[in-house]
């Protein structure tokens, strides 16, 4: 995946074939570099050719919003196109309440009893993932009895 200029002392990562709207390749080699930046949560900001037709220059982030205003910009000293960005470190503290589970004092024997009589399939049915999502959520807090308070995070 890395090919070393011994001479110059850097590390090219090389994939032109890669489709960075789509998360298409054309290689297993790609396609193996591609399935990384997914599995580690990791985002690929530039979406402009850098050398010639290609994305050859590539900003990665594990933040969506760590990286703003980015620009490809002309050459220089070399055959690929600069890149320039803001590298975000602060994006701020939210002020909204967070709710905490007191398992302590959580009834298992109940909440065991009462998800052993559930219909799974037919509660379940024809539902979309936000729909099965907030109806468990229902379920837990609400029909388990357990214990949903606001706590500090």
């Amino acid at each position: 995946m890395c090919i070393t200029e011994a001479s110059k002392g850097r590390c090219l990562i090389n994939y032109p074939t890669i489709n960075w709207q789509s998360f298409e390749s054309a290689t297993r080699e790609d396609e193996k570099f591609v399935d990384l930046l997914q599995d580690n949560f990791l985002f690929q900001h530039v979406h402009t050719t850098t050398r010639d037709k290609n994305i050859l220059d590539l900003v990665i982030s594990s933040e969506i919003s760590m990286v703003d205003d980015l620009r490809v910009r002309e050459h220089f000293a070399s055959d690929h196109n600069m890149i320039d960005f803001e590298f975000v470190l602060h994006t701020g503290v939210s002020d909204g309440v967070i709710y905490k589970f007191d398992y302590n004092h959580s009834d298992f024997h109940a909440i065991r009893d009462a998800l052993s009589e559930i219909n799974w399939c037919e509660n379940f049915k024809d539902k979309t993932l936000l729909n099965l999502t907030e109806a468990l959520r229902r379920l837990w807090v609400t029909d388990l009895s357990v214990s949903n308070t606001p706590g500090c995070g």
